[in-house]
């Protein structure tokens, strides 16, 4: 599967998104290594160094091919200086840390040189899937066996009083242990990690889970876990992090050559939460941290995260299943009972990522905001025979909006209050009577909360008068109605799309479209 495949299913006017983005990557990965017999290769191979040399080499000729097409190419006109995009798009990433991931680095090269991010991004996906399946293989051939003084390493506390999953009753052990994995340094954002251990730990013996962090700092390493190495993924992009794992303490003991470790749990699943794609500073590692173990505290979901990247079990780079989170600021949150049930069964679909939708809240808006937007939904609502606003005016006979329909006269009239005001709506019926222009049906549409006293105020109040309909929306209803009926003008007044009706029509004309 070459990027030119994809490019040629793609519908180029509309962009990928960051999971497709991210899916494309592991796809490019896959089929590369099935295009090579690579898992039967390497169980059968007498040499498996030397065949993973051979696809070494491989890569390496394919990325130098990569690298100079034509896509991949960036010119500089005003420094009149030739180059490759992977190294203008890192320069961005380097120079921006605003820039949370790959996907938006990427998204703003495009936009800085008015190319199509579809066609970028695929290649960059095909690129950078292949580059990290590189030094996956490097690293497999090149693990070191001993851990010199003053390089990085994992560090576990001493164990003495944490009992082993063997030696707790039924229905008392931890559901999920949390670590905080980094590399020894002597470094800003790992100090903070570690000087919040007891705050951590202390939040988490009250919700049946455990934190557990070097106090000797004491090197471990095995097949999953080590400094070069996360279970296949290159340590230096993850750490440091906070982990989240059903691996019970005992099984970190210190090791410094990975073929002295047992071998990887069967059921060994992983959660991790790289803190430098969260935090610039220390100060913001303790914010995530405190963020964090509230809501564990509280047993609520875990907010503002989604998964940046799922890496199956495959026996041959990652030893177990594994989910890396990243930041998301459109309120995406995890159930607690949701990380509980993925590493129960390693099945990355019950990790769910949800998220809470707030009210919006119409009494922030102006009264002719608040109008406008009625005007604009109920506009929508029939083939009126006569449709006008009349409160733009402020002259309106108690009359914000009058349609009429089939002979039937309608007055919808607004009232943005966070608590509707019975006085506001028997004024305008008032209006209505001393204008002589009764409606055949009345609406009072309001921004905030009625109760079910004022609904049968304000009914009997119009009865009296003749009006034979008599209808009261609450913000809440008239919010469900929009989304029901004209999900389009939601975008409109409440995002800022300035006309969601010509995206609208763009999507209906190409799910309809012929190939």
């Amino acid at each position: 599967m070459s990027a030119y495949d994809v490019l040629s299913k793609l519908d180029l006017s509309s962009q990928i998104d960051e999971i497709c983005f991210n899916q494309l990557k592991q796809n490019f990965q896959l089929n590369y290594l099935q295009s090579k017999n690579y898992d039967e290769k390497i169980l059968h191979h007498r040499d498996s160094v030397y065949f993973k040399n051979q696809i070494l080499r491989d890569l390496n000729d394919y990325l130098q091919q990569i690298q100079r097409r034509a896509e991949m190419q960036d010119f500089d006109p005003e420094q009149n200086a030739a180059g490759h995009v992977t190294t203008k798009i890192g320069e961005i990433w380097t120079e921006e840390n605003r820039l949370k991931t790959l996907y938006n680095a990427i998204k703003s090269y495009c936009d800085l040189k008015a190319l199509n991010f579809n066609v970028i991004a695929v290649h960059i996906a095909k690129y950078r899937a292949l580059h990290k399946l590189f030094f996956k293989i490097q690293r497999s051939i090149y693990k070191p066996i001993t851990k010199k003084k003053n390089t990085m390493g994992l560090y576990v506390e001493s164990l003495d009083n944490v009992p082993s999953d063997e030696n707790v009753p039924a229905g008392s052990k931890k559901d999920y242990y949390f670590y905080l994995l980094d590399y020894g340094w002597d470094e800003p954002i790992g100090n903070a990690l570690m000087d919040n251990y007891v705050q951590m730990a202390a939040i988490a013996a009250n919700n049946r889970a455990v934190v557990i962090r070097g106090t000797n700092r004491v090197h471990f390493e095995d097949e999953v876990l080590s400094w070069h190495d996360i279970n296949g993924e290159d340590a230096q992009e993850l750490l440091p992090a906070i982990l989240i794992t059903n691996r019970n303490p005992h099984r970190f003991k210190p090791i410094f050559n990975t073929g002295d470790a047992d071998p990887a749990e069967n059921d060994l699943r992983l959660i991790l939460i790289p803190v430098r794609k969260f935090c610039r500073n220390a100060t913001e590692v303790v914010q995530l941290i405190e963020r964090i173990f509230t809501d564990i505290k509280q047993q609520k979901a875990l907010k503002d995260f989604k998964i940046a990247a799922t890496v199956p079990k495959d026996g041959i780079f990652a030893m177990a299943d594994m989910i890396t989170l990243e930041p998301d600021n459109s309120g995406g949150q995890i159930p607690e009972e949701s990380i509980k049930n993925y590493l129960r069964s390693g099945n990355g679909s019950t990790l769910t990522i949800e998220k809470t939708v707030l009210p919006i809240h119409f009494e922030d808006r102006s009264g002719g905001e608040f109008e406008r937007l009625v005007f604009a939904y109920v506009s929508r609502l029939k083939n009126w025979d006569k449709m006008e606003w009349l409160g733009q005016s402020g002259d309106d006979d108690g009359r914000d909006i009058w349609g009429v329909y089939q002979g039937i006269t309608f007055c919808y009239q607004c009232a943005n209050y966070r608590s509707l005001v019975l006085k506001k709506v028997t004024d305008d019926i008032d209006k209505l009577v001393k204008a002589n222009v009764i409606p055949n049906r009345f609406t009072v549409v309001c921004g905030g909360k009625v109760s079910n006293n004022m609904r049968t105020a304000i009914n009997s109040y119009a009865a009296q008068y003749g009006i034979l309909e008599t209808h009261i929306w609450s913000g809440v209803e008239l919010e469900e109605r929009l989304r029901k009926d004209a999900p389009e003008l939601l975008k409109r007044f409440v995002d800022g799309e300035i006309f969601p009706e010509l995206t609208k029509k763009k999507i209906l004309l190409a799910t309809t479209r012929k190939y």
